[in-house]
């Protein structure tokens, strides 16, 4: 057992016994890993036949419990085949099973056995089970008993200052400006671009046109000016001088 595990023993017997408080468990075992791929049993109660000492990923429970951060139960030997001999050699028939993830990793297994009153495990007491592993996971939160590598904030601060070093960070200079287009280039496009028609020309000069303004907003003598030239008289005799209209 860890050094460091062997101080906390007596703390992980206490958040142990909350299985037998919250969900009612009559026996419940601690296996925590050892950092050689098994995991050891830490602390138990309840447990009066054989109990395993170690075990590893090859034991259906830590199998489990590896595949997910999910508690799970099992009611009856013929519930789940593979759980039947587990079951069977501590001379249980029900279980409830939680594992302990520190840092994405399973450091540890709370196997819980035949709840008070010979009732069956249910899904509340799934949740009750998942917070008891938290708390046994807190006590090792600054620890590395596990061989779990950290990130701590010093040496975050040290790999972005490296990176700084580097030039990780500094900002890329501005593209520089497009080159200005030659005379023979505009001249191309120029070409290209189509022209309009004289009929459209024609269209656009007629739609803007102004039309005349009215005989009261003009002068006397514009007056009579555009009323001669819309006089058929007028009209007929182009060649006549212009004082002709002032005369007639």
């Amino acid at each position: 057992m860890h050094p460091e595990i062997a101080e906390l023993q007596s703390k992980l017997k206490e958040i142990l016994y909350d299985c037998a408080v919250e969900i009612r468990a009559t026996k419940a075992a601690l296996y925590l890993y050892d950092g050689s791929g098994r995991y050891e049993l830490i602390t138990e109660y309840g447990f009066r036949g054989e109990i395993r000492q170690i075990t590893d990923r090859t034991d259906p429970i830590v199998d489990r419990c590896g595949r997910g951060r999910n508690a799970f139960f099992v009611n009856g030997l013929a519930a789940e085949p593979r759980f039947s001999e587990v079951m069977y050699e501590s001379g249980t028939e029900r279980l409830l099973a939680a594992p302990v993830y520190l840092r994405g990793q399973l450091v540890g297994v709370i196997d819980m056995r035949d709840k008070a009153g010979k009732l069956p495990f249910d899904a509340n007491d799934a949740p009750k089970a998942l917070r008891i592993a938290d708390r046994v996971a807190e006590l090792f939160a600054n620890k590395n008993v596990f061989n779990l590598r950290y990130i701590t904030l010093s040496e975050a601060d040290d790999e972005g200052a490296e990176r700084r070093s580097q030039g990780a960070d500094v900002v890329p200079p501005p593209a520089p400006p497009p080159p200005p287009r030659s005379a023979s280039s505009f001249r191309r496009a120029r070409r290209r671009s189509p022209r309009r028609s004289s009929a459209s020309s024609a269209t656009c000069c007629a739609r803007f046109c102004l039309s005349p303004a009215p005989s009261s907003l003009l002068s006397p003598r514009s007056a009579t000016s555009a009323a001669c030239r819309r006089s058929p008289r007028a009209r007929r005799s182009r060649t006549t001088p212009r004082s002709f209209c002032s005369r007639s």
